[in-house]
């Protein structure tokens, strides 16, 4: 017999995560503060509840359009901004954005909470913005960012983690 596992899947209309550091859009070292609007979630100590759950699944978020024509026409008036995975209340796995025309804004992947692996961002017109790696949260190896016509226009090489951090000792 086949055994299918589904995934809860989240819509909230007008959300909006909110990343607070000085002078940075998101640092993954930083607090993370989220703000989400839809009655059914609440954050406490930097965990996302649903109900009283910590909440494990996908959260898409969505963004209404202003526009009478499409109110009253069978064309969505929402756009895809974000797809966010959590685990017991965290973020863990693959996150998405999406700027308002629809291309790629960034992409992260994160494991219990915290930003590992390659995080890369976009330019508005679907262009490399910059490209990053994270060991569980701290930079390493090549950094690179590039203007809105492709044009590299910084790199940085970040020492490696050493062997005893990334094993805790």
């Amino acid at each position: 017999m086949k055994r299918y596992w589904i995934t809860p899947i989240i819509i909230l209309f007008q959300a909006s995560l909110v990343f607070s550091h000085p002078g940075h859009a998101w640092d993954p070292d930083g607090p993370l503060e989220i703000t989400i609007t839809h009655p059914a979630f609440s954050i406490k100590e930097n965990i996302l509840y649903l109900g009283s759950t910590p909440f494990t699944g996908i959260v898409i978020e969505e963004q209404k359009i202003a526009n009478k024509l499409l109110e009253a026409s069978d064309i969505p008036n929402s756009i895809l901004t974000g797809r966010h995975s959590y685990k017991d209340g965290i973020r863990h796995g693959l996150s998405y954005n999406w700027h308002s025309n629809g291309f790629m804004k960034s992409s992260f992947y994160f494991t219990k909470g915290v930003c590992s692996g390659i995080q890369q961002e976009w330019h508005e017109n679907g262009r490399p913005k910059s490209k990053k790696d994270y060991i569980m949260g701290t930079l390493y190896g090549l950094e690179q960012h590039w203007d809105e016509k492709g044009t590299l226009i910084k790199e940085l090489v970040h020492d490696p983690v050493p062997e005893e951090d990334i094993d805790g000792e």
